[in-house]
């Protein structure tokens, strides 16, 4: 891979991840879970219906069609993950991830 395409692949992939770690945000902050998912349900649904944002040339691209529903199901499952809660917590409540909890912990000086 040559140098100018490694770099674009980090970035789309660094874009990717902040913006994984923006949406885990605001399904944990949202004050029904269950009904941001059903939005999202409903965004990929109407999406299904526009082009994507993508070149020209790549818009009726099978692979980047393929790729694109695959990425919004993995999407689907890790939001419904996070806003559903666990039979184990009170309805509305979503346990916090090991990452979440770490961060919460007092820093030992």
């Amino acid at each position: 891979m040559d140098r100018m395409t490694e770099e674009a692949l980090c970035d789309v992939q660094a874009q990717l991840h902040a913006l994984r770690i923006v949406v885990r945000a605001i399904v944990r902050t949202h004050p029904n879970p269950v009904a941001l998912v059903s939005a999202w349900r409903d965004a990929l649904t109407e999406a299904a219906t526009t082009n994507p944002v993508a070149p020209s040339g790549w818009r009726s691209s099978d692979y980047l069609t393929e790729r694109m529903r695959a990425c919004a199901e993995d999407w689907t499952a890790e939001l419904v993950e996070l806003a559903v809660p666990s039979p184990d917590l009170p309805l509305g409540i979503v346990e916090p991830s090991a990452d979440d909890q770490s961060r919460s912990q007092p820093r030992s000086s």
